[in-house]
């Protein structure tokens, strides 16, 4: 097994790694024009490449973990839902509430 501060160090380097391989959406941009369906393609590319890139970073990170780690890793997965959406209340099963206007 790896020292913790040798686990942080790969682990740090993997994260890095897998962001330095995302499509760069500046790249649709130039000083004078912007290229509408260079944007849509790197966006669609940049979704796609995003689970690749998610699914190979945990792996990478897996296989760094001892087996105490990975249990817990384990633990933890399994007290909160993998796939969450970014907006409140998505991982517990609720809906987000609206917001009632007055006007």
């Amino acid at each position: 097994a790896l020292p913790i501060y040798e686990q942080r160090t790969k682990i740090h380097a993997i994260v890095e790694n897998s962001f330095k391989k995302m499509p760069n959406l500046h790249d649709a941009f130039s000083d004078t024009n912007f290229d509408k369906k260079k944007f849509i393609e790197l966006s669609k590319q940049k979704r796609e490449a995003k689970l690749e890139r998610k699914a190979q970073m945990m792996y990478d990170v897996h296989t760094i973990l001892t087996k105490e780690q990975k249990k817990e890793l384990k633990k933890q997965l399994d007290a909160k839902p993998m796939m969450c959406d970014s907006k409140p209340n998505s991982c517990d099963g609720t809906k987000p509430s609206k917001k009632r206007s007055n006007n």
